[in-house]
């Protein structure tokens, strides 16, 4: 239940994250709800994820590392898709979260 709860809350917080630091605070949230550290890198948490969100979270992963370690914030609205997009393809009865349902 704290799993799903987490994955619930993040898509509820994602449209008010306005920086990728915000964003990767989200992703240690999501990693401890797993049962993982929260402290394990960014390629650790995606590489953790089941397989049938492979393709979100090779976008999250080239998204977020340029916009954390460039110092890009114009891609902060694609990473919030991606990561939204992988909260719903990892727990999909989410999506009456986003459909404001």
């Amino acid at each position: 239940w704290y799993c799903f709860k987490t994955y619930r809350d993040t898509l509820r917080a994602l449209p008010t994250l306005q920086t990728p630091q915000d964003i990767r605070l989200l992703i240690k949230q999501l990693s401890q709800a797993e049962g993982w550290s929260g402290n394990i890198s960014l390629r650790q948490w995606l590489s953790r994820l089941p397989s049938h969100t492979a393709s979100h979270a090779q976008h999250i992963n080239r998204h977020l590392e340029t916009a954390l370690y460039r110092g890009l914030t114009r891609d902060v609205d694609a990473i919030r898709k991606d990561v939204r997009d992988l909260c719903l393809s990892r727990w999909p009865v989410l999506k009456w979260v986003v459909s404001g349902n």
